[in-house]
């Protein structure tokens, strides 16, 4: 069988029917620099030795091991497929990279920074306002960019808020999700102060205008550049400026101190709560001592 007649078969089978939007955009990222650096003809051209080698001519590229790990473990999922219906006999194994455990890719912004961007938003020369509004609701949500673009006030229109409970939640369906199932998502108290105060009339359509006409890489790349403006920089090895991820690192540290590691894990909607634990690990000796006297306040309280 060809490699390009499995891609098709595959993406029609299995990719639109089980895959998420996000997975989906990297199965095609991956074979299309696959293609692109070793064109297989056949499928069976695309075992452990060639993607081995493509795994090298990633990492000669400047790749972080990230990247090549994501791209191989997609990869490795579809010729699992393969092997699952009987296209091949045994789906290759393949060794991803290991990256660190830590956040390696920047630290996030802490309250004073975000007011630099607020205040750098002033300067734009169109919609501050929306602006604004979008970089406070990423301060008080924990959102990623992505979902942030998709929000909406209708319910039940993929990623969507949920008003019908005591407290406002997020309403996502499966399409979103990596796990592939529907999710109702707790919001903190503060955010559904800040999406109360849109006025009723006005709540329809999406709950952060400025994404009704731009793409998410346009926001992505316009939050870098108020970063940038803001002098707020994340990453001192590469000078690289505060974007839509810390805003999302902030609010995870942030309420890393207030709650416990499965709480963080469902505002966060991580997969995996190894990932929410490496939050508690950024805590340095001032939030634990304030723990502390949390603790010692609450215990001489009900004394």
């Amino acid at each position: 069988m060809s490699w390009s007649a499995f891609c098709e078969r595959y993406e029609a089978e299995h990719a639109l029917v089980n895959l998420s939007s996000g997975s989906r955009t990297v199965w095609r990222v991956a074979k299309n620099r696959l293609n692109e650096s070793l064109a297989p003809k056949l499928l069976s051209d695309v075992n452990a030795s060639l993607l081995s080698t493509f795994a090298a001519r990633l990492r000669d590229r400047g790749l972080s091991k990230a990247t090549i790990g994501s791209y191989l473990r997609t990869l490795r999922a579809a010729l699992g497929w393969a092997m699952d219906i009987g296209l091949i006999r045994e789906a290759p194994k393949i060794r991803t990279p290991k990256s660190s455990r830590r956040l390696a890719k920047g630290r996030p912004i802490n309250e004073a920074e975000f007011r630099r961007m607020l205040d750098a938003c002033d300067r734009l020369e169109s919609r501050q306002d929306q602006w604004r509004h979008l970089l406070e609701g990423l301060w008080l949500s924990g959102l990623r960019a992505s979902e942030a673009h998709r929000l909406t006030w209708e319910f039940g229109s993929g990623f969507s808020l949920d008003f019908s409970g005591k407290h406002p939640c997020f309403c996502i369906e499966q399409e979103y999700q990596k796990g592939k199932r529907d999710e109702l998502a707790p919001t903190t108290p503060d955010f559904a102060d800040f999406l109360q105060q849109t006025p009723s009339v006005e709540r329809h359509g999406k709950v952060f205008k400025i994404a009704e006409k731009l793409t998410t890489t346009t926001i992505k790349n316009k939050v870098r550049k108020l970063g940038e403006r803001a002098c707020v920089i994340v990453n001192p090895k590469t000078e690289g400026p505060a974007g839509c991820q810390s805003f999302r690192r902030a609010f995870a540290t942030r309420w890393a101190s207030r709650v416990r590691p499965p709480v963080l894990q469902k505002l966060m909607r991580h997969e995996s709560i190894s990932t929410t634990l490496a939050y508690y690990a950024q805590l340095d000796a001032e939030d634990i001592h304030q723990e502390i006297l949390d603790w010692q306040s609450r215990t001489n309280s009900a004394e």
